[in-house]
């Protein structure tokens, strides 16, 4: 059985150029309520995926477990934790794994505190 030896020094990082679109206006996506306050949205999860061990959510949200995530959470079988500072943006469309790397996509331009073009990858 192999160990994978989880590093403090995670971080999200840009995946080449990026990719770039149209921004969507909030009036196309009215789930997506940029006040926390809003009581009308319990935010979106629009991909899941198992990454080393623990299931990651994503989507459009503030807050998973009632901890501050911003648009991705994991969840590592008894409570809910962020994926570093989180996605900034609209959303996360979609989540995968290759090369054992955790790539999200969707329509954002920061993760964590790195400038993205609607890509990023989050690397131990």
């Amino acid at each position: 059985m192999s160990v994978i030896a989880i590093s403090a020094e995670a971080q999200w990082m840009p995946v080449g150029g990026g990719v770039q679109g149209e921004p969507v206006k909030k009036e196309v996506l009215p789930q997506i309520r940029d006040d926390e306050t809003s009581r009308d949205s319990n935010g979106n999860i629009n991909a899941l995926v198992v990454y080393q061990g623990e299931l990651y959510a994503a989507g459009s949200f503030k807050t998973a477990g009632g901890k501050k995530a911003s648009n991705i959470a994991r969840w590592n079988g008894k409570e809910w934790l962020p994926v570093g500072n989180g996605i900034q943006g609209s959303m996360i469309t979609a989540l995968c794994v290759y090369k054992n790397e955790l790539y999200a996509t969707g329509l954002f331009d920061k993760a964590g505190n790195i400038a993205v073009r609607n890509i990023a990858r989050w690397k131990w």
